[in-house]
């Protein structure tokens, strides 16, 4: 009744009734983005590598059709690309084509076609139009009397449309057989460069005279692969998984570890996955083209039990094939006391879950920045040590006081001394790492301080200085070899 007194409302009615649901929208791509080679591509340098899974929505024939795509990578992955299509459409075929690399290549595609070039000749224009034979340092042209124009300068070229088979960027195409018209959703997957990340973490110590800090981390995601990715869904794999390097150009060889992001927290959570931890990211992220995004990985820790260390001193890594006797071997003079934090990445710690690798900025209670450092990939239950740069205020020197060479004993006998000061308002404890390198086999006859043996050609001395002061102490160690060795 209503309908027929207002017969325009019944038509749009009866319109919107019958029109067909409106499709559904493409997935989104799905992104696996490696951490190697994150410097190198913040530098503009080459490297990266990512797997990329996408969906081209394409209306079909029945019979054979073309599908291409060309908003793809500049350092695709060429032998990675493959098509997979649905039930009812075969693919028969698949090529590449490069994107032009200059207007000489456009010009050397164009021959043949019909093209006008432009002359300046005072104050006028000549135009002249013919089919482009030749082009290099000038134009051949072949007018349309049949006539053959060689243009040896020339101001502008015109060409009709893009020559077939010319790509403004690189461009796949696949042959495709379909039993019936349809629209089909078609599977791309391949690997590029030209994508990496890394962590970026933040450690902010918390007051109190014990040493505790609050963990949080964001992943810096660089794109340099020539494509924009919109709305994709991404996953981030931290580490360098191997790969075979062929002769073709193509993404660095990297190894690998996996990570993954929760949906309700929108913050890693990590799952296994054959022999790598994932965490894809819960909502779906635009990552253009010469763009650096940053992205939430992992939200501020409980607190996590610390120690600061004070350190001066290098160990020693190797053993030496004969004993070592120049008594100016050893590295004598001032020593840098380096400051760090040492923590377990451990449940028991208020951490216990793996980190991927990055850098770490350290802040004091009050804000100040303590230091930076470069966190390695590191597994749950694995120890942390993070070196933040020189102690301002305490310094070492390392003094050799004593040397003697007994040939005819076969003994090393050599009196070390250290002078460790500290210029705080606070007492401090000073680790000085002692390496022992002149020979394998060696004994501490006399000390002034304890010490521990950290491996066999290195030991460390914890020195408490209070404030304000130096300390000095020395030690002794003798070292001796066997009978069959002979000495220069």
């Amino acid at each position: 009744m209503l309908f027929s007194r207002f017969p325009l409302l019944a038509a749009a009615v009866s319109a919107i009734a019958s029109a067909p649901a409106a499709a559904a929208p493409a997935p989104s791509p799905e992104l696996t983005v490696y951490s190697g080679d994150y410097e190198a591509l913040s530098g503009h340098g080459a490297g990266g590598y990512a797997l990329v899974r996408d969906v081209l929505r394409r209306p079909l024939d029945a019979g054979g059709n073309t599908v291409k795509a060309d908003n793809l990578p500049r350092a695709l992955d060429v032998a990675s690309v493959s098509l997979e299509a649905p039930d009812g459409v075969r693919v028969d075929g698949q090529r590449y084509e490069f994107a032009l690399s200059d207007q000489g290549a456009l010009m050397q595609r164009a021959l043949g076609q019909t093209v006008t070039a432009e002359q300046f000749a005072g104050q006028s224009v000549l135009r002249e139009t013919g089919v482009l034979l030749a082009a290099g340092s000038g134009l051949t042209l072949r007018l349309p009397d049949g006539r053959i124009r060689m243009l040896s300068h020339y101001a502008n070229i015109e060409l009709p449309n893009l020559p077939e088979g010319a790509n403004v960027s690189p461009t796949m195409v696949w042959q495709l057989d379909a039993n019936r018209a349809q629209t089909a959703d078609l599977s791309l997957n391949y690997a590029t460069a030209g994508l990496a990340w890394r962590a970026e973490y933040r450690a902010n110590l918390i007051s109190g005279s014990d040493c505790r800090l609050r963990l949080e981390a964001a992943a810096q995601v660089i794109n340099r692969s020539g494509a924009d990715f919109r709305n994709a869904r991404l996953t981030l794999v931290a580490g360098e998984p191997n790969r075979v390097q062929d002769a073709a150009p193509g993404p660095k060889a990297m190894r690998a570890e996996v990570m993954m992001m929760s949906a309700d927290a929108g913050v890693p959570t990590r799952e296994s996955s054959s022999e790598y931890h994932a965490y894809p990211l819960p909502m779906p992220v635009d990552l253009p083209d010469e763009s650096i995004q940053r992205l939430p990985l992992l939200t501020e820790t409980a607190a996590a039990n610390c120690l600061r260390r004070y350190q001066a001193g290098q160990p020693w890594r190797g053993v030496p094939g004969r004993p070592i006797i120049q008594r100016e071997f050893g590295g004598d003079g001032p020593q840098p006391v380096r400051v760090g934090l040492e923590l377990n990445n451990d449940k028991a710690s208020g951490l216990g879950q793996p980190l991927p690798a990055g850098r770490v900025r350290v802040f004091e209670a009050n804000g100040a920045l303590l230091g930076e450092a470069q966190l390695q990939h590191t597994a749950a239950g694995s120890e942390i040590a993070l070196d933040l740069g020189e102690a301002f205020d305490l310094s070492a020197e390392r003094d050799a006081m004593e040397f003697e060479l007994d040939r005819t004993g076969r003994t090393i006998t050599e009196r070390i001394q250290w002078t460790v000061r500290n210029g705080k308002d606070t007492p401090a404890t000073v680790r000085i790492n002692e390496a022992l390198p002149r020979w394998s086999e060696w004994e501490i006859i006399e000390t002034e301080q304890p010490w521990t043996r950290t491996d066999s050609q290195n030991i460390a001395f914890d020195v408490p200085i209070a404030a304000q002061s130096a300390l000095t102490y020395s030690y002794v160690v003798r070292y001796r070899w066997p009978a069959d060795i002979r000495l220069p």
